[in-house]
């Protein structure tokens, strides 16, 4: 009944069954996320891999280093796999100091900022 536009897994086992419940939903783009190092699929997991790269439309993956040692990678082809590093760049000056961003955010002075990002288009 639930037709998403867009599927994304993010693990191996989530990239095997993640897939194929998107064909059978019908989903027209699959997206997953390889980012571990070990190829430790069944013989069956590996069957639907096969059976299902046609109707992934991109591998995320952290680094091309990650195709040398992951074979379930390496029966893709270049089109399909993008490379997007497990990072945020960070921005060489800031616009605000801490004292005005914890006013603004109305945070008191000894709060511990974790992270800030900003989105660029």
């Amino acid at each position: 009944q639930w037709k998403p536009d867009l599927l994304h897994s993010w693990d191996s086992t989530a990239n095997v069954y993640g897939p194929l419940a998107g064909r059978i939903a019908g989903v027209k783009t699959i997206f997953c996320s390889v980012s571990d190092t070990t190829d430790q699929k069944s013989k069956g997991k590996i069957f639907v891999d096969r059976l299902l790269k046609k109707h992934i439309t991109k591998i995320i993956i952290p680094s091309r280093r990650l195709c040398n040692v992951n074979h379930t990678l390496m029966h893709f082809t270049n089109e399909k796999l993008v490379v997007i590093p497990p990072a945020i760049a960070m921005s060489p000056n800031t616009t605000i100091d801490r004292k005005d961003l914890l006013q603004k955010l109305q945070l008191p002075e000894n709060s511990r900022l974790i992270a800030i990002t900003e989105f660029i288009s």
